[in-house]
């Protein structure tokens, strides 16, 4: 959405699959790279489950996670002075800004 693209169509019905367009592929090809190419995220590399699923960031094998209030209790005591609140990371490229600064 960052850099322009949209899972859907921007049309009145929207029911068209827009990641093919420019913008969709460079995302998919962002989060593939993010899996394959820097190999921090998928399955049989993160530890999360249903059960903890901030399992990852809560040993130190993750850097950013996005929650909300109703996980806060889920978080690891002792890394409680080690973590900061912090905007989303935006793309210095992004067509659209979707950080709130």
């Amino acid at each position: 959405y960052q850099l322009g693209g949209s899972i859907l169509s921007d049309d009145d019905k929207g029911n068209e699959c827009a990641l093919t367009s420019e913008a969709g592929v460079e995302a998919l090809q962002y989060m593939k790279d993010i899996y394959f190419k820097y190999g921090v995220g998928a399955p049989g590399i993160n530890l999360a489950t249903g059960a903890d699923a901030m399992a990852d960031f809560n040993q130190g094998r993750a850097a950013i996670w996005l929650l909300g209030p109703w996980a806060v209790p889920t978080l690891n005591a002792e890394i409680a002075d080690d973590i900061r609140i912090i905007p989303l990371p935006q793309f210095e490229d992004a067509a659209r800004n979707v950080v709130k600064k």
